[in-house]
Parts: C-alpha cells; structure tokens; sequence
C-alpha cells in the first residue's frame, strides 16, 4: 500500500469506522487529519476522511484512498445538523463542540512508516 497511485511521498492506508454513544453517525461529516510530526525525511501533509451515515471513511491525502503520510496526527470530526455559513441560520453540530477542536478531542493517531494498513475506529460519545 506504501505510495499508491502519486508520486509524492509513503502514504499507509486508514480506514475505519466513526460512532455516536454507540451508534452510527446522525448524518455525514468529516474527520481531519492535522500532522503534529513526520516520520523522518517525510513532509507534514494534512489529511481528511469524509464519512456517511454509515460512518466507514477512508483517509486522503493527496488523492482518494491514499492514507496518511507516517507521522503523528490530531484529530477533529465534524458532523453538522445545520452547517455554517455566512449569512444563515446558526450551525448546529451533531458532535459535541470538544471534537470539532483539534487542541481539544483527545483523539490522535500515530502512523509507523512499516505499517501496511490501520483499521482505527473513532467513538464520538455525547457525554
């Protein structure tokens, strides 16, 4: 799976599944993918996985499917009732506010260059 398809640096392949309190996601969202460090000789890239209401999602980086560049990563999800914009109603989330936040989910995974792929469930809870 390492470098699929672009010719950029190693990517490893992540995939999974996003739950609410157990159950599968009220709507579709996203989760983002921030570097907080590389894997030696590798840039930081940030990522995304969008997922559906079945919340599989599998990891972008460069081109779909590709994965994640080896290296540390905070994790955000946004999963929106209402979403923002500019001029509309206020943005409702289906996820508590902690997740959307980068600095405050507590969710991070580390990507080891040998890995072939990483299954990594994410378990949003309510409370």
């Amino acid at each position: 799976f390492l470098g699929c398809g672009h010719d950029g640096p190693p990517t490893i392949r992540v995939v999974g599944k996003v739950t609410l309190d157990g159950q599968p996601p009220p709507g579709d969202g996203v989760i983002f993918f921030a570097p907080v460090s590389s894997a030696p000789g590798l840039p930081m890239r940030p990522a995304t996985a969008p997922f559906g209401v079945d919340g599989r999602y599998v990891v972008e980086s460069f081109e779909k499917g590709d994965g994640l560049v080896p290296g540390t990563y905070k994790v955000a999800v946004h999963c929106w009732e209402v979403p923002p914009t500019m001029d509309g109603p206020p943005a409702v989330s289906h996820v508590p506010a902690k997740y959307m936040n980068l600095d405050a989910s507590g969710l991070e995974l580390a990507v080891e260059r040998d890995s072939h792929q990483i299954n990594w469930d994410v378990d949003l809870y309510s409370r």
